[in-house]
């Protein structure tokens, strides 16, 4: 049940990092104008993985660790969200203020979202890990995180990866 509360803990940061983002993406005016707090968070969550990206890729490239790359992409996210901070103070306060509102108003839709999403996590916690392709994923991560780094070993063989493979372009 922790596990629960720490997943909606996260998947709320998540959200808020994402809308950050997103309020100061639009700020440039080379995107059209959301008509709507989603669209914020869309945009927010397409510059988070693309600067990430810019960051994790060219690390995977040359072998980095997981620990540098980690370092580097929280340093790059804390300049952002301050800079962000600094820039966008008032655009900000309006949109948490219009979020505001809005989950009043729609309050009935919140709560059942929110059960929603719990009964959705309660089943992925008791069932998400029994499948090949989540023990492949757990085997993935678990080898990057015993070995510090971001690609170099193949989770079904233990074998050394010499070669970045295409699908870790995208």
């Amino acid at each position: 049940m922790i596990n629960i509360f720490k997943a909606l803990l996260i998947i709320f940061i998540e959200i808020n990092v994402y809308h950050l983002l997103g309020i100061g993406i639009v700020k440039v005016k080379w995107l059209p104008k959301p008509k709507n707090i989603m669209q914020k968070i869309l945009y927010g969550f397409i510059l988070y993985h693309c600067i990430f990206w810019l960051i994790a890729f060219p690390a995977s490239l040359y072998n980095g660790t997981l620990q540098l790359v980690t370092i580097v992409w929280l340093v790059v996210l804390i300049v952002c969200l301050t800079a962000e901070i600094f820039y966008c103070y008032k655009e900000i306060i309006f949109s948490y203020k219009m979020l505001y509102t809005k989950m009043i108003k729609y309050k009935l839709l919140l709560v059942s979202f929110f059960i929603f999403t719990g009964i959705l996590l309660y089943y992925t916690c008791i069932n998400g890990q029994s499948d090949i392709d989540a023990h492949t994923y757990i085997g993935e991560v678990s080898s990057m995180v015993t070995t510090n780094r971001i690609v170099g070993i193949e989770p079904m063989t233990g074998q050394t990866v010499n070669i970045i493979e295409f699908r870790r372009s995208f």
